[in-house]
């Protein structure tokens, strides 16, 4: 899971394993609103269409919990901030994808 760090001490070389740390932020999934996750491919149910988001370029790990939770992982050894903007990037899309049918519902009513 981690890289070999190399460190030169006195002549010897002595390799260190770096710490794996892992990142994680939940999605709440309102009532009326189905989600599914297949390979990183989000596909957001609604009562008026669906909605395909590919989430491949992002290494990242999707899973439902319950009905009303989706959690996005991610784990780093190196590059804290990009990657913790990873996680967010792709809870923030997956977010305006649930809000695009809170918008529709709010003018249809």
């Amino acid at each position: 899971m981690g890289k070999i760090l190399r460190i030169l001490v006195r002549g010897c070389s002595k390799y260190f394993r770096m710490k794996t740390i892992p990142s994680s932020q939940v999605v709440k999934i309102p009532s009326g609103v189905n989600i599914k996750v297949c390979s990183r491919i989000v596909t957001v149910k609604v009562p008026h269409g669906i909605l395909h988001k590919n989430l491949k370029h992002a290494q990242v790990i999707m899973q439902i919990i319950g009905r009303n939770k989706l959690v996005v992982q991610k784990w780093y050894v190196w590059n804290l901030q990009g990657i913790v903007n990873c996680a967010n990037c792709v809870c923030t899309l997956i977010e305006n994808m649930i809000n695009e049918y809170m918008i529709y519902i709010g003018f249809s009513t």
